[in-house]
């Protein structure tokens, strides 16, 4: 009997919370169908009145949105004016919480500022997942400009969804990190004549910013991972790697397939940290513990296919 009631007990606890979160929801959603704020980060050129369901335009900020969209049919491209915007010393928008604490004011990249871009509320408009609806406050950016950027970010996305797949693997993709900027390297290539296809590793501080906010310029992925792979094998040789079958598979690498080279590196690897300033590479091992933990891993998924 009391396990019983317990669970009736329990039942009624899950069917309110859910209730609670359905009404939730379909309260936001009428809120925003009526044009009305219902909540969240605020918006560069905009502050949020004292009660909260209101966006006041901050005539300072919004000269500077303006601004922005400007730039962009200027450039017609999302890092030129994040360049720009790093040179003239513009910041996103910044602001505190209720605890008090600061949020905001980071410099913009590219994904920030596309976020800005096609944000539908800068035409006075308010968007609830895939509608829009007029909305309360008052736009602060003409909506045949924004209807231009948006066509124009459209055709640039085009263009750039062509060449960004690469079907190649990258070895060292998840623990090549750029010591300078403390940020991820992420694999990419160029072709060039339209047939040959030169990978390399970038920071990703640079893809967002610019190539000038990196003191590590791009270095060439067949390199930094004959690099590395010639190290490991060197430990291997004066045993200096724990024991096991990661030792074997490193004296037979060229036998392995791609992904299990990928996948033997990872296990033996924690991170290679690339400092381009001076021309440095250090390589982090994993312990012996985890090098066994991965490994199992691995072999579970390798049974479950």
């Amino acid at each position: 009997m009391g396990r019983l009631v317990l669970n009736v007990l329990l039942s009624f606890a899950q069917f309110e919370r859910e209730i609670i979160a359905e009404r939730t929801r379909d309260k936001i959603a009428a809120a925003r169908r009526r044009g009305k704020w219902a909540g969240g980060m605020p918006l560069l050129g905009y502050d949020i009145d004292p009660r909260g369901s209101k966006l006041v335009v901050h005539e300072e900020e919004a000269t500077r949105v303006r601004a922005i969209f400007a730039l962009y049919l200027e450039h017609r491209a999302l890092l030129p004016v994040v360049q720009e915007l790093e040179r003239r010393g513009w910041l996103s928008k910044c602001w505190q919480t209720r605890k008090g604490r600061a949020r905001g004011g980071r410099g913009f990249t590219k994904t920030s500022l596309h976020r800005l871009l096609t944000n539908v509320v800068y035409v006075g408009k308010i968007k609830y997942r895939t509608e829009i609806h007029d909305g309360e406050h008052q736009g602060i950016v003409d909506p045949d400009v924004w209807q231009q950027v948006q066509d124009v970010l459209q055709r640039g996305g085009h263009r750039r969804g062509r060449g960004v797949r690469t079907a190649s693997w990258a070895l060292l993709k998840g623990i090549l990190r750029c010591r300078p900027c403390g940020c991820a390297m992420t694999p990419t290539y160029a072709n060039r004549n339209g047939c040959v296809r030169y990978r390399y590793y970038v920071c990703m501080n640079a893809v967002k910013r610019g190539r000038q906010a990196c003191p590590s310029k791009s270095i060439p992925a067949a390199e930094i991972e004959q690099f590395v792979i010639e190290q490991l094998q060197e430990l291997a040789e004066h045993s200096k790697l724990p024991p096991g079958a990661s030792v074997a598979d490193l004296r037979a690498w060229a036998e392995l397939a791609t992904e299990d080279q990928a996948r033997l590196l990872r296990r033996l690897v924690q991170s290679v940290d690339y400092d381009g300033s001076q021309a440095k590479v250090s390589i982090t091992l994993r312990p012996a513990d985890s090098q066994e933990l991965i490994g199992e891993r691995a072999n579970k998924k390798e049974h479950r296919r």
